[in-house]
């Protein structure tokens, strides 16, 4: 009978024990919303609201076209906040857009815009540009062609460079607006580098500037440029005082690094200059970039920026009020 006593003492401290473990539960679950047990994050959530984030953020993996821009914007905030370039490429192959070989695939994407018109939206740049705000890169860098064409200003001047043009303007209002809405609002603005004074051999011209969508710079475009040793040589240049060119080369190299899909494409100053038309597709007008041409051999102010002809070829100028194509870029 002692032996019996002694079971069934020991039975109901269990049995006591199990209930005050599942009310202390059950009031945990009250006060606090979480079971015992469950872990947090540094920030304060749960690893299944981490999960539930995460799967918000994922995309499903298809072809380039089939994107939407919301899922483009999302795939690029991934680039972005991968935490190093190695991994942020890795994000990038993950998604088509990078080849294994580390090479920029073929990625376009046709809109159209609300003139009727339609422009072929195409991946240039990985990690290219410096986000606006400071906060790092932009995860995506497209070029779109088809936007039109108009002059870089409406009198003959390039005074204020690229920063003071009414076509800079114009992109970041009216032209904007031509994209559809879904692409516009994904769009983030970064910083730009350009000789945002127009004709000068002052180096400190070359300063940055916000931008939802911009020009192409000769740099971006060429990579190294030596136009004007080619142009004029390393010697006096008759009736001038003009001898060294060294800072307007400077300038223009300021400009910000070649994109990764001309240097692929084996675009390289006016050696290469006819793979800018095999890059770019067929050519049927000059456009233009937002490069000011800071050099004036008269002292005067010739309002000249510069151009890429149809043919490709680079180096050639246009008075800042003639019509040219609008190829522009932008950044998600």
């Amino acid at each position: 009978m002692a032996r019996r006593a002694s079971v069934g003492g020991v039975l109901l401290v269990v049995f006591s024990l199990a209930f005050v473990a599942v009310c202390g539960g059950v009031f945990y679950l009250v006060f606090t919303g979480q079971m015992p047990g469950m872990r947090q994050s540094s920030g304060g959530s749960s690893t299944a609201e981490q999960a539930q984030v995460a799967s918000q953020t994922e995309v499903e993996p298809k072809d380039f076209s089939l994107y939407t821009w919301e899922e483009l914007g999302r795939i690029a905030t991934m680039i972005e906040s991968a935490g190093t370039q190695e991994t942020g490429l890795a994000v990038a192959q993950k998604y088509g857009i990078v080849s294994f070989d580390g090479s920029l695939a073929d990625c376009a994407h046709q809109v159209v815009l609300a003139d009727g018109s339609a422009a072929l939206c195409r991946v240039v740049g990985v990690l290219a540009d410096d986000l606006a705000d400071g906060s790092g890169k932009a995860g995506l860098t497209f070029m779109v062609s088809g936007l039109g064409s108009a002059p870089m200003n409406s009198t003959a001047t390039c005074d204020g460079g690229w920063e003071g043009s009414e076509l800079r303007g114009w992109l970041n209002s009216d032209g904007s607006s031509l994209l559809p809405d879904d692409l516009r609002a994904a769009i983030k603005s970064v910083s730009k580098l350009s000789n945002n004074t127009g004709i000068t051999s002052d180096t400190a011209s070359v300063t940055s500037t916000s931008d939802g969508l911009w020009l192409f710079s000769a740099s971006e475009i060429y990579g190294s440029i030596t136009w004007y040793e080619q142009e004029y040589g390393d010697g006096v240049i008759y009736n001038t005082d003009y001898t060294d060119f060294a800072p307007y080369t400077q300038m223009i190299n300021s400009e910000g690094s070649q994109y990764l899909y001309f240097s692929q494409n084996d675009v390289a100053d006016r050696s290469e200059y006819a793979a800018v038309a095999g890059a770019l597709g067929k050519l049927t007008s000059n456009f233009w970039l937002r490069t000011a041409y800071p050099l004036s051999i008269t002292g005067s102010d010739d309002g000249q920026f510069y151009q890429v002809m149809a043919s490709g070829y680079p180096s050639t100028v246009a008075v800042a009020t003639q019509q040219n194509k609008i190829l522009a870029g932008f950044c998600l």
